[in-house]
């Protein structure tokens, strides 16, 4: 995929869908097994993070238009990020913008 065509809305939406997938699998298997609670949550947030990290840094080396949000310039190394999240009730969000939504 050409990467370097994506603007930040553009991976913000690719990355909610992929960290979305990846939650609601670790859900579903986690359910399966009768976890829940605190354990699932601390596994949901290192496992988006895990996955957000790469992608970032994936996106950044392959020309990707992820940015700073406060300064504008390129977002740079993601290894300096302390956390990076991805929460599951962004669809209708996601969804909206997608649709041109002016927020």
């Amino acid at each position: 995929m050409g990467y370097e065509t994506l603007d930040d809305h553009a991976v913000a939406g690719l990355l909610a869908r992929e960290a979305g997938d990846l939650l609601l699998d670790l859900r579903g298997r986690a359910l399966a097994e009768g976890a829940g609670g605190w354990r699932l949550q601390a596994a949901g947030d290192r496992t988006a993070h895990d996955h957000l990290v790469a992608r970032l840094a994936e996106l950044e080396a392959a020309g990707a238009g992820v940015v700073d949000l406060d300064t504008g310039e390129p977002l740079g190394d993601p290894d300096r990020f302390v956390s990076a999240n991805a929460y599951l009730g962004c669809w209708g969000i996601v969804d909206a913008l997608d649709r041109g939504a002016d927020i």
